[in-house]
């Protein structure tokens, strides 16, 4: 009766051994939900040790499981630990570049560096099509006055703001970034110069706007001119009459 409980165990133990192998060798999608749920329970427990490690062998399984990623990814950045969780969303950009939660995730990942150029750049990488859409959908504007382009006279450039917005903006054609000047006043711009404005728009859902730049001439308008000199009428004698006009 021993040896038949025996052979019976053995027997079941080899079963549940052959279908653990086919789950995770033939069916690793399977696999790799179920260890996306026991991350999930670790995670929910405040295991988040435990939570990572089985994100990570999710992935290991199905490198494109969007959930794992994203999981893992957020889990890492309560940690600080932002090196390998933008590894990761731009691996997940790289294998399915139409999940617009991986180009969104880096972008804010970035803005929390103060990387805004490379949010920007990030976003831009979508392109044109169904998420480049959707994206821009999210994404704020600029509008700005006037149009770029060559002036005899001062001009002000103004940005038409958005409540929640902050509007970054360099005037000598560098890169703006979180250190930057913050646009709350038209800017006058002098005589005597040319001007390569460049704006990104950070909304408060902390998505960047696409980088918009504005080049203003203003060589020909003389700086004189610019700070409001007014010429003197000129007093001249007529020297045969006696008369005085001005000219």
């Amino acid at each position: 009766m021993n040896k038949l409980k025996a052979a019976f165990c053995m027997v079941l133990a080899l079963l549940l051994a052959c279908a653990g192998l086919y789950f995770f060798i033939f069916a690793p999608d399977y696999s790799s939900d179920w260890l996306l749920s026991w991350g999930e329970r670790a995670e929910s427990r405040g295991d988040k040790g435990r939570a990572a490690y089985f994100y990570e062998q999710s992935l290991a399984l199905n490198p494109y499981g969007s959930q794992a990623r994203l999981r893992l990814t957020a889990l890492l950045r309560s940690q600080y630990k932002n090196t390998r969780a933008e590894e990761l969303l731009r691996e997940g950009i790289s294998l399915q570049p139409s999940n617009t939660s991986f180009y969104t995730e880096l972008s804010g990942l970035l803005v929390e560096q103060g990387r805004l150029a490379e949010a920007v750049e990030s976003l831009d990488g979508a392109g044109s099509g169904l998420s480049g859409l959707r994206i821009g959908a999210l994404r704020p504007a600029v509008q700005a006055s006037p149009h770029a382009g060559a002036y005899s006279r001062p001009i002000e450039f103004a940005i038409e703001t958005e409540p929640g917005v902050t509007y970054y903006y360099t005037l000598d054609g560098s890169l703006p970034d979180a250190e930057s000047a913050v646009y709350s006043s038209p800017i006058p711009l002098a005589g005597g110069a040319e001007y390569h404005i460049r704006v990104i728009a950070l909304s408060a859902g902390r998505m960047p706007s696409r980088l918009c730049e504005y080049v203003y001439d203003l060589t020909a308008c003389q700086p004189s001119a610019a700070a409001g000199a007014v010429s003197q009428p000129r007093l001249h004698v007529c020297p045969y009459c006696g008369r005085s006009f001005t000219s």
